[in-house]
């Protein structure tokens, strides 16, 4: 586990393995939340950790506690009542040999104390105790199944090529057990034979079944680790992903809010300066049109007013009323609106076709096309003629045109990209219909939008 994660580990966690990650250290990419998130595993298994086995201090005081239980019932239940009554048993054991054995077959059980503090160390500790026993006393101490748990924890903890390297210090050992302990009786029958066959046979066969045991759990809780760390990956992506929605969500929202008040503010203020220009003109020669002018001013004054608060009212519908997508398309401006906006313009409007019913946002898209067209015919147009604003119904489509003479020195000072056109084309672009804007061959400026109708 440790040779699969470390590196990550210890790049994000320079503390050490066992260290707490600092805020700072939160990660930024998807990659690297993975790494930074196997630092902290669903649940901690006692024979397979995410870090180092010789790390250290990754022991908590629970394990502390429960190895030092596990050393002292071993050395007061199991190693001590075994050499006493192998001494009774025999006859041929001194009480020296006996302290002797009591003393160095203490280490391996000591050893449980370290064995998650550190693996490498219990298992150094035990097979450097039971080679000392074995060197040193003649007969057999029961330390010796020390070194299945200790095999075990290897097996857990330490990766394949190192595991394997104990394994096979192990099974010497183990090997060497029951052959240097032929000595302990005189019998050289075939029967102790025998019996030294199947000593050696079942001390490999403990040996290798603990190993085994090891491994089986490293692999599972690997493969454990690898599903909660893929598990977080997806997590992470959905994350990230729902973010980019929510950014494009509201980028959506601010560029629609946009779109709106350009073509309000925009449309309302060209009209009325046009109206102004027109009554200041006629204020003296013609006092009946400047008060007409400045009426059509006060209408379109109210007019814009009227189309603010319904965006202000928009914008504080609940998101979660199912209504309010129903009052947002009540409220915007539609094709029955367009006579009033052609007579405020100055322009001429001609329909062409059968009308047909068409949904709420067609019928915005094409008044907003008209009024922003419009617009700029007030702002660029020659004041003494108007717009011309055709309306023609298709079976599959319906197509608007918008022409005006422009003056000649305003098209060759515009590069004709302003924020209106731009905004023209995504509303027709949303409704898959196209939109082109340009000058004319003859003379003047115009937009042609044609928007398909869906059945």
């Amino acid at each position: 586990m440790d040779s699969v994660y470390g590196p990550a580990l210890s790049r994000l966690r320079p503390g050490g393995y066992g260290a707490v990650a600092p805020a700072s250290d939160t990660p930024s990419d998807v990659t690297t939340l993975v790494e930074y998130l196997a630092c902290y595993p669903p649940s901690r298994l006692d024979c397979v950790n995410s870090v180092s086995p010789s790390s250290p201090g990754r022991a908590s005081r629970k394990d502390w506690l429960f190895d030092a239980s596990m050393a002292v019932m071993g050395l007061v239940v199991l190693h001590l009542p075994f050499l006493v009554g192998l001494m009774l048993l025999t006859n041929t054991m001194t009480i020296n040999q006996v302290i002797v054995a009591a003393i160095i077959g203490a280490f391996p059980f000591l050893g449980i104390i370290f064995r998650h503090h550190s693996t490498i160390a219990f298992f150094i500790i035990t097979v450097g105790a039971l080679i000392i026993h074995l060197a040193v006393l003649p007969f057999p101490s029961l330390a010796w199944l020390v070194i299945a748990l200790a095999v075990f924890d290897v097996a857990c903890n330490l990766a394949a090529r190192p595991a394997i390297l104990c394994l096979i210090a192990a099974l010497l050992l183990a090997a060497a057990g029951p052959v240097r302990w032929i000595g302990i009786t005189s019998s050289t029958g075939s029967v102790w034979y025998t019996v030294l066959i199947l000593g050696v046979v079942t001390s490999l066969g403990i040996v290798v079944t603990a190993y085994s045991m090891g491994r089986r759990n490293h692999d599972v809780a690997g493969a454990r680790q690898a599903l909660w760390l893929s598990e977080q990956a997806a997590a992470a992506a959905r994350a990230e992903e729902s973010t980019a929605r929510q950014h494009e969500l509201e980028m959506q929202v601010r560029t629609s809010i946009s779109r709106e008040l350009h073509d309000i503010v925009a449309h309302s203020i060209a009209v009325m300066v046009v109206q102004a220009e027109g009554g200041l003109a006629q204020a003296i020669q013609s006092p009946t049109r400047a008060q007409q002018a400045l009426a059509n001013i006060s209408d379109t004054g109210h007019e814009a007013l009227q189309e603010m608060r319904r965006i202000v009212r928009l914008l504080r519908l609940d998101p979660d009323d199912p209504n309010a997508d129903v009052a947002a398309l009540e409220s915007a401006p539609k094709l029955r609106d367009l006579p009033g906006l052609i007579s405020n313009s100055q322009a001429t409007l001609a329909v062409r076709g059968r009308p047909r019913t068409i949904t709420p946002t067609v019928e915005t898209t094409i008044y907003r096309v008209i009024q922003e067209a419009l617009t700029n015919s007030l702002k660029h147009g020659r004041p003494e003629s108007g717009a011309t604003v055709e309306v023609a119904w298709g079976k599959a489509a319906i197509n608007v045109r918008i022409t005006n003479p422009t003056d000649p020195e305003s098209v060759a000072n515009n590069d004709h990209r302003g924020t209106g056109l731009i905004g023209m084309a995504e509303r027709v672009h949303s409704l898959e219909g196209t939109l082109t804007a340009g000058p004319m061959e003859a003379g003047g400026f115009e937009v042609c939008a044609r928007i398909p109708l869906k059945s």
